[in-house]
């Protein structure tokens, strides 16, 4: 919910969302995102990697699904894919 409401009145570049959260998952948090902002990428970030949950992410509204915990590659593809940069090891 917080994330919801700081995308109301904030500008971001990118956000990452988990999936399991306490009071709303990242799931419709993203949707709820979605209805007012279809700009800034969001990042799935889960445990969850089967084809089903990267799909249902992708269904959700967000961009890219990457698993936890985060593998370096799979960030740098994020940063590559978003802001055209790498991260140095």
């Amino acid at each position: 919910k917080e994330a919801v409401d700081k995308t109301k009145t904030n500008e971001y570049d990118i956000i990452f969302m988990d999936i399991q959260m306490p009071v709303m998952d990242g799931y419709e948090a993203t949707r709820q995102i979605r209805q007012v902002n279809n700009k800034t990428p969001i990042i799935a970030l889960s445990a969850g990697v089967m084809a089903k949950d990267i799909d249902k992410s992708i269904e959700a509204g967000m961009d890219m699904h990457i698993a936890k915990p985060i593998v370096y590659a799979e960030m740098n593809q994020v940063l590559v894919k978003y802001f055209d940069v790498e991260m140095k090891e």
